[in-house]
């Protein structure tokens, strides 16, 4: 083992973590040993507040020479939890610098793409085990769900961006993904020891799984529902907790999540017999989750909403106590006023996307434009921080958060076209 100690700049993809100069439970790691394979992972060591960091030059690449370091001693992390979530983020020992294919943000993208479709089809077949079987297969949900919080530590940024407005599909495999996701990255925000976040995921996978039993009419209907089909579709967190306790060995927090994730707390939620009062942590933040993605879906509103939309929205039921204000605060501060690989339309008509976002300047975001105000693509995408002002005002300002798939724009081969401006050689 050779540890070094270097500073937060230094650091690059393909070096290995030994340390960080804080506890693991104010980063967005569950580890602090780990190869960094993507440059989403560099970003968030950097959001840490970390100053310091110790590498090990025998796993991973060394410092440039001219930036240097101090040698460290060995470190044995004993503020890391004893029985840790094993996750994308954790490297084993064999792991070896630049073999992970994520060295750039094209390459994060395609692969957290990936990684989302394996995590559908993995929910799809948790949910067709319940449609034959009626129970719930256990063994398979913790395996989804030790994979799921992996995958968004590792592809947090990329995760959020495939979060996007669309058609509600009554399948609700995406819904199902989408809610864990944004409650893993919530319970990460709040501290959660790995124990809870596993139970919060295994929560927010089967939040809906009660649907299952809901006549397929009633979920297909797009407009108002009847007073009987309402009656039919408010069912569903018993109908989970009922599937749930008939397979048995849950956690108390896992059954709360499914029953009461509509119980809104001023009283307007569902079912009748839950207090909005007694509803435990874990149901409040799926909750929350639970209402973003709908809203996104149109399934709440009935119009699907854009990711600011629906954040304005949240926001202000949560100011009218109908949600707890402080997670729905943190899932604004969590998913950013312009994420990381978003697409965006600036006031001269250019278009671009966000590489790039920095604490305490989240409007004013580094972006790689990749349009002209003509809409036409650039022969060669460039950068524009909109931190850099010329007498004392931004050269551009963002007017809109745009969807790339509905605007045809394949956010990965522009990221991939403009390489060379992401990652000059030399």
């Amino acid at each position: 083992m050779a540890l070094k100690r270097i500073p937060i700049g230094a650091l690059t993809v393909g070096m290995y973590v030994a340390g960080l100069d804080r506890s693991w439970v104010s980063t967005p790691f569950f580890r602090h040993r780990f190869l960094i394979k993507t440059e989403s992972q560099v970003l968030r060591i950097r959001q840490s507040g970390a100053c310091e960091i110790t590498i090990d030059t025998s796993k991973g690449i060394d410092v440039d020479s001219d930036v240097g370091g101090a040698v460290a001693s060995d470190q044995h992390e004993t503020d890391e939890p004893s029985a840790v979530v094993e996750s994308g983020t954790a490297s084993s020992a064999g792991d070896e610098a630049g073999t992970s294919g994520g060295c750039s943000l094209a390459n994060e993208f395609v692969e957290a793409r990936q990684a989302r479709q394996d995590m559908l089809n993995a929910v799809r077949a948790v949910f067709a085990w319940v449609r034959t079987e009626e129970r719930i297969d256990r063994g398979q949900v913790l395996e989804t769900t030790e994979k799921l919080i992996g995958n968004v530590l590792k592809h947090h940024d990329a995760f959020l961006a495939l979060i996007r407005t669309r058609e509600f599909h009554p399948e609700l495999l995406e819904h199902a993904l989408n809610v864990s996701t944004l409650a893993v990255i919530l319970g990460q925000a709040l501290e959660l020891s790995p124990a809870q976040l596993q139970r919060l995921a295994m929560g927010a996978l089967l939040h809906d799984i009660g649907l299952l039993r809901v006549p397929a009419n009633v979920l297909k209907k797009r407009g108002e529902l009847t007073a009987t089909e309402t009656t039919l579709y408010e069912r569903h967190p018993s109908l989970g907790t009922a599937i749930l306790d008939k397979t048995g060995g849950f956690d108390d927090d896992v059954l709360a999540a499914v029953q009461e994730h509509h119980a809104t707390l001023d009283g307007s939620g569902y079912p009748a017999e839950v207090s909005p009062h007694a509803g435990s942590r874990t149901s409040r933040i799926v909750m929350v989750a639970d209402t973003y993605d709908e809203l996104l879906s149109g399934q709440a509103s009935g119009v699907p909403l854009a990711p600011p939309d629906a954040l304005a929205r949240l926001y202000r039921d949560a100011q009218r106590h109908r949600y707890e204000q402080e997670l729905v605060s943190l899932l604004i501060s969590q998913i950013g006023v312009y994420p990381l690989f978003g697409l965006v339309e600036l006031d001269s008509g250019e278009r671009a996307i966000v590489v790039r976002v920095t604490p305490g300047r989240l409007l004013e975001p580094v972006l790689l434009v990749v349009t002209a105000s003509d809409r036409m693509p650039l022969a060669e995408p460039r950068l524009l921080d909109l931190a850099v002002h010329e007498g004392g005002e931004p050269v551009r300002k963002i007017t809109r958060l745009l969807d790339a798939e509905r605007e045809g724009v394949q956010i990965e081969d522009l990221l991939a076209k403009a390489e060379g401006t992401l990652h000059p050689a030399g």
